[in-house]
């Protein structure tokens, strides 16, 4: 699986183990909006998701 591949499957996931597919995982009209801002794209180094700009929580800005 490729790092790409990776880091599109792992918020539906994470939300199909905690029962919560259909509300979390996905951007789509009805989903709860929780996203992270990262200063460079994941796609080109993993080690970008450690360089968190923004936490938004239910479409609120956390952090």
């Amino acid at each position: 699986m490729s790092d790409r591949d990776v880091l599109r499957s792992t918020p539906s996931e994470a939300a199909d183990v905690v029962g919560r597919t259909g509300h979390k995982g996905a951007r789509r009209p009805g989903s709860d909006a929780d996203l992270l801002a990262l200063g460079s794209s994941p796609t080109d180094a993993v080690s970008a998701v450690t360089d968190i700009r923004a936490v938004y929580r239910t479409g609120h800005r956390a952090r």
